[in-house]
């Protein structure tokens, strides 16, 4: 079925309803690029009624979304949308291949939402804060934002020896070492980052 709807996407809070619910549509875009990170996230609110979504958005976001640990591109958006889909690049599309050329190049994204998301939704709005805060350190050790991270997005501070317990605790089982930085963890090893910390004392 093809469905067509005039509205605001960023007010329009779901998909119309097709006939055959054993087969979700797939979502596809051009996006407009002031507004790519608020589509994006709305996709992200609708990955349990779609299959899947390909868009085109300027090349550095697209970047930006496959990126991998340690490139400069990495960074809290390419951590909440990989825990939240497999994402690929799937091509580029220079500047010259449109009439009139924009000023930037545009590359199209796959996104195929994970069958099971890793991350909850009781969880998301503190991990979104808990990402906002080690990213804007993303260059300092894992040890000197730690601490900090559990008062600002908590509201709770380590008791007597509480930290280097923690800090065992993440080598332990995750395995992380504080000596790291928050750009060369992996989405899982971030988000399980995430909880330890809370759960810490």
């Amino acid at each position: 079925a093809f469905v067509v709807t005039e509205a605001d996407i960023l007010q329009t809070k779901s998909l119309p309803q097709f006939p055959n619910p054993s087969h979700p549509p797939l979502c596809i875009g051009n996006i407009p690029y002031y507004i790519t990170s608020d589509i994006l996230f709305w996709f992200l609110a609708q990955q349990e009624n779609v299959c899947a979504g390909v868009f085109m958005v300027q090349k550095e976001v697209a970047e930006r979304l496959a990126a991998g640990p340690g490139h400069k591109d990495y960074g809290r958006l390419t951590v909440r949308m990989q825990l939240a889909c497999a994402v690929e690049q799937v091509l580029v599309a220079p500047a010259s291949a449109f009439v009139p050329p924009p000023k930037v190049d545009s590359a199209v994204v796959s996104l195929v939402p994970w069958t099971q998301t890793p991350l909850q939704e009781e969880e998301l709005a503190s991990f979104e804060k808990f990402t906002a805060f080690l990213f804007s350190a993303r260059r300092k050790m894992l040890r000197k934002t730690l601490q900090q991270a559990k008062a600002s997005v908590f509201g709770q501070t380590f008791k007597e020896s509480g930290f280097e317990e923690f800090a065992e605790k993440a080598q332990r089982q995750l395995p992380v070492s504080l000596s790291q930085r928050p750009e060369e963890l992996p989405p899982l090893q971030i988000l399980e980052l995430f909880r330890l910390l809370r759960e810490a004392r």
